[in-house]
């Protein structure tokens, strides 16, 4: 894991992290999104689109990266300055038509929020993009295997996605929800 912070004008940190997973878990979400199928029950959209289907499942595999999440990861603290674990883990599956997202920050509260690609196709324009608190462009991250981003403060992170999800991918992304240990 390869941690990288990125200190915003309003002091709240974004931090770009590469390699997140181990090979070993890596595979076994790969596996999980090569499995991915509109029609199967382990994947379920929510009432308000069709352009996103979220993991149900609960396989064997899947657990074990549950699990991994759970136990703070060294690089990861030493660069937060503080230990971490992952309160919830969502796997989702976006297509084109879902849309831009548009600048904005989470609901403000101090929580750890984090975003990871998962794909065998990257996309340099398709991550998310971070922006100042005046929505002014700072970054645009790239749409790449088993790299992401982690806010310390999720509620001070003016972030979005500048663009919709290209004709053709299925765009897996990890999104985790974490606590203070």
């Amino acid at each position: 894991m390869n941690v990288h912070a990125i200190h915003l004008p309003n002091q709240a940190r974004c931090f770009l992290i590469d390699s997140f997973f181990p090979q070993s878990h890596l595979a076994s979400i790969h596996e999980i999104c090569e499995a991915f199928s509109k029609e199967s029950v382990a994947w379920q959209h929510p009432e308000w689109t069709t352009y996103r289907y979220i993991y149900q499942n609960c396989s064997p595999e899947w657990q074990s990266v549950v699990d991994y999440l759970k136990v703070p990861n060294p690089e990861l603290t030493q660069a937060l300055g503080y230990a971490v674990t992952c309160d919830e883990v969502l796997l989702w599956a976006e297509f084109q038509g879902i849309g831009i997202l548009q600048p904005h920050v989470e609901i403000p509260g101090g929580k750890n929020l984090s975003q990871l690609y998962i794909t065998k196709q990257p996309v340099p324009n398709n991550g998310t993009t971070i922006y100042t608190d005046q929505k002014e462009i700072l970054c645009l991250l790239p749409y790449r295997d088993n790299f992401g981003w982690f806010f310390d403060d999720s509620g001070r992170v003016m972030h979005g996605r500048d663009n919709d999800v290209p004709p053709d991918i299925i765009r897996f992304t990890m999104m985790m929800h974490w606590s203070k240990v």
